[in-house]
């Protein structure tokens, strides 16, 4: 048997917004996960290495970053400035085409802030990666390769430690997370630019909170328009987590949306 990673990234401004909105402030927070198997990593840094310099050398050689290094941020990728760039088109259609050759599997929570009575955001967080580690227990539990996993998370610096502590309390004291038997230790918090997964995962949690923000927000007021991403939308689905057998009469899925402004 062997171990699977969930990598874990955020799109979207997680604190409080005003409407119509200021500059930079979102009216969604998304949280995503990304399970690949660990086993893959070597190749899967590999193929990501590949596509990157195909696609972004030019970036690439004014950065002076190793290639390695250099991020592709998926802001950059879905903002509606760029949305006739056809390399960028492109290169989201061979990432997605990457990720089904490895079984990747998408996880998702998203959030649809209230500005009247906004939520903290380390609670939104931790709620929505206790959401995902359900899921992905239950990923895991069905496939037929692997028996443990862990997580590994895009480090915010701003409170880390505190979802660290949030996990375990959860794992250890509420009965949903004593369930959790195949998701091992406290997520683990790492640096994007050392870490392929952490960049996967960046650019495919932009194209959900891109799509889910013109689905849900964009009759909010100084709004952004996405309408551009909705070609992504069948391939980001069709990498989204679906059980294989019905709990409680239901099957389970990858994403979730929690409306707080309703």
């Amino acid at each position: 048997m062997a171990t699977c990673v969930l990598y874990v990234d955020e799109s979207g401004d997680i604190r409080k917004h005003n409407v119509p909105l200021k500059n930079g402030q979102t009216p969604i927070f998304t949280l995503t996960g990304l399970a690949l198997p660990l086993e893959e990593w070597r190749n899967i840094d590999r193929e990501l290495l590949y596509l990157k310099r195909n696609f972004f050398e030019a970036e690439i050689s004014k950065s002076n970053k190793r290639a390695e290094s250099y991020e592709v941020k998926g802001n950059t990728l879905c903002s509606p400035r760029n949305k006739s760039s056809r390399r960028n088109h492109i290169y989201i259609i061979k990432l997605c085409e990457m990720v089904g050759r490895y079984d990747g599997k998408l996880f998702c929570v998203s959030v649809v802030k209230d500005p009247e009575k906004p939520t903290p955001p380390t609670s939104i967080y931790t709620f929505s990666l206790q959401y995902m580690s359900e899921r992905f227990n239950t990923f895991i539990s069905e496939h037929r390769s692997f028996d443990k996993g862990i997580i590994i998370a895009d480090s915010t610096k701003r409170f880390d430690n505190d979802v660290a502590k949030s996990h375990m309390s959860f794992i250890f004291g509420a009965e949903n997370g004593k369930q959790l038997q195949h998701i091992y230790e406290a997520p683990l918090f790492a640096d994007s630019q050392l870490t392929a997964g952490l960049q996967i995962v960046d650019n495919l949690s932009s194209l959900v909170f891109t799509n889910h923000y013109q689905y849900y927000c964009s009759n909010v007021e100084g709004a952004c328009s996405y309408e551009h991403m909705k070609q992504h939308w069948d391939r980001t689905k069709w990498l989204e987590f679906k059980s294989k057998k019905k709990y409680d009469g239901y099957l389970k899925y990858g994403f979730k949306t929690l409306r707080h402004d309703n």
